[in-house]
């Protein structure tokens, strides 16, 4: 698929893989708006991909992907953003064997 003028909604971009697949999408000419809890990160990482790629293709919505309303809010954000959207990535993931329903409800039972 040609990621061009297509709108992504991407979960855990604002490090890490995550930003690495929204760097990615957008070099590629994608419009992408991705979510993550770390709202200071995503702050951040929105800011610089805008000043590199523009502030009309990228966007961060704070959202953690474990709390359903959360996870529905940004993504509606980002059909709301774009008209549509085309592309999916769920990539958010964490790593925690003393919260492992946390882990579940991160790693495999997002919408």
């Amino acid at each position: 698929m040609d990621p061009r003028g297509k709108g992504v909604f991407l979960t855990g971009g604002a490090q890490g893989l995550g930003r690495g697949i929204v760097e990615e999408l957008l070099s590629l000419g994608a419009k992408v708006l991705f979510c993550d809890v770390d709202v200071e990160r995503g702050r951040a990482t929105e800011s610089e991909l805008q000043t590199q790629y523009g502030a009309d293709v990228v966007f961060f919505q704070p959202a953690d992907v474990s709390d359903d309303e959360q996870h529905k809010a940004a993504f509606r954000a980002a059909v709301s953003q774009f008209g549509a959207v085309e592309l999916c990535v769920n990539n958010a993931g964490i790593v925690d064997e003393k919260n492992w329903e946390k882990v579940l409800a991160v790693n495999v039972v997002c919408i």
